[in-house]
């Protein structure tokens, strides 16, 4: 390529893809099933940086949903002096 074709050539900004929740729980779901990370990622047409990235989310999420249920625990019980 010739420098002045070089120069012709705009940058294409690519689009990132947006997957939605029940793709990532399933991609994780297989990755922890023993899928191996490279082929999955292949078979799935995204990156091993995707399925990455898929898995700390969903990790966050049940991190922060457990956090939840125990504040939920600890703030629906009666508080000792009412029992009495």
């Amino acid at each position: 390529m010739n420098p002045s074709a070089q120069q012709q050539v705009s940058p294409i900004k690519a689009k990132r893809r947006q997957y939605d929740e029940q793709f990532k729980r399933d991609a994780v779901a297989l990755m922890e099933g023993g899928r191996g990370a490279t082929q999955l990622a292949r078979e799935l047409g995204v990156s091993q940086w995707n399925l990455r990235d898929m898995r700390r989310e969903l990790d966050a999420v049940i991190r922060q949903r457990d956090i939840l249920k125990k504040a939920l625990a600890i703030v629906s019980q009666e508080p000792a002096s009412a029992t009495r």
